[in-house]
Formats: structure tokens, sequence, C-alpha cells
């Protein structure tokens, strides 16, 4: 029963080593570059999916990853587009308009508190 156990944790940690070296997750300088690259949404998308790597492919993982990020990304800018129409913008130029003058108001706002 034991040397099953011992055999058994040999056999995972190869398992784990083996994806560590599939993945090219040993470069930490290169990982770590890739993580500085994405923005803070993307990091934290990353980290919330990172669970499923070990069930893709490096590449699948990869993609699914972009196309999570482009889906954030539609989802935020639909909102965006939602918040124009909800102020009655109807062009995209009245919404840059908007977009600065949101801006003013806001660093106003920090600026007197």
């Amino acid at each position: 029963h034991m040397l099953g156990i011992y055999t058994h944790r040999l056999t995972e940690r190869i398992r784990r080593k083996q994806f560590i070296i599939d993945r090219g997750l040993l470069n930490v300088k290169r990982q770590q570059g890739l993580e500085r690259k994405r923005t803070p949404q993307e990091r934290d998308l990353h980290g919330a999916v990172r669970v499923f790597a070990r069930f893709l492919e490096p590449n699948e993982y990869e993609i699914m990853l972009e196309g999570l990020a482009a889906e954030s990304r539609i989802r935020n800018r639909i909102a965006e587009l939602k918040e124009y129409r909800r102020m009655g913008i109807h062009t995209l130029s009245e919404g840059e308009l908007y977009d600065a003058e949101k801006r003013r108001r806001v660093a106003e706002c920090a600026r007197l508190q």
C-alpha cells in the first residue's frame, strides 16, 4: 500500500513537470514580460481562467484568452454606446465631446475633494 502511494506521487510529479515543460512555464522572465503586457482587466481574466490551462493545449488556451479579452472589450464598448444613447448622443463626434466633458467633470470633482 505504501509503495502504491509513493508511485502515485512520483507519477503525479512527473505529470506536473511535463505540463510545465510543455507550456513553456519554466522561463519566468518571459512569463513576467507577457504578464506586464496585459492590461489589468486581461490580468484579472487570465487569473480567473488559469485553471482551464491544464485541459487545453497551450495554443488553444491562448486563443481562448484572446477571445475572452475581445469579448470583454466588445461588452465594454456596447456599454459605452448604450450610455451615449441614454444621454441622447447620436454621433461618435458627440460621444467624444461627451467623454471629454465627463473626464473634465470627474477631474474637477477629484480636485475639489
